[in-house]
C-alpha cells in the first residue's frame, strides 16, 4: 500500500473499514423484512453481499487496504441485538467490538 508523507518527515497509511449494517448481519431481520421490502422496490433479488464487495473492490483498486467487519458482527459472542442501538447506530458493546 501505498504511504503518504506528512509534515515533520513522518508517514502514514490509510485503511478503510467496511462497517456493516444490523441487516445485513441479524439473518431474521433480512429474511422477513428488509430483503421483502427490497424485493417490492426492484423487482430482483438483493444480495447482501453486494455492498460488501464492492467496497472492498473499490479501495483495492484504489491501493487502499479495506478490512471488513462483518464476520466480526456475525461472529460476535454478544447477541447481535446489543450491537445495535434501536436507530441502527451501534451500541457500546458495538463500537467495543469494531476497536478489538
Amino acid at each position: 500500500m501505498e504511504k503518504i508523507s506528512l509534515p515533520g518527515g513522518g508517514s502514514a497509511r490509510f485503511l478503510a473499514f467496511y462497517a456493516p449494517s444490523y441487516y445485513e448481519v441479524f439473518d431474521p431481520v433480512w429474511n422477513r423484512a428488509f430483503e421483502l421490502n427490497l424485493l417490492r422496490c426492484s423487482n430482483q433479488s438483493y444480495a447482501r453481499e453486494n455492498p460488501e464487495k464492492r467496497f472492498l473492490k473499490i479501495f483495492a483498486e484504489a491501493n487502499v487496504e479495506a478490512i471488513s467487519l462483518k464476520g466480526a458482527f456475525k461472529n460476535a459472542k454478544i447477541p447481535i441485538q446489543k450491537l445495535f442501538l434501536p436507530d441502527g447506530h451501534y451500541s457500546a458493546e458495538g463500537h467495543r467490538l469494531v476497536a478489538e
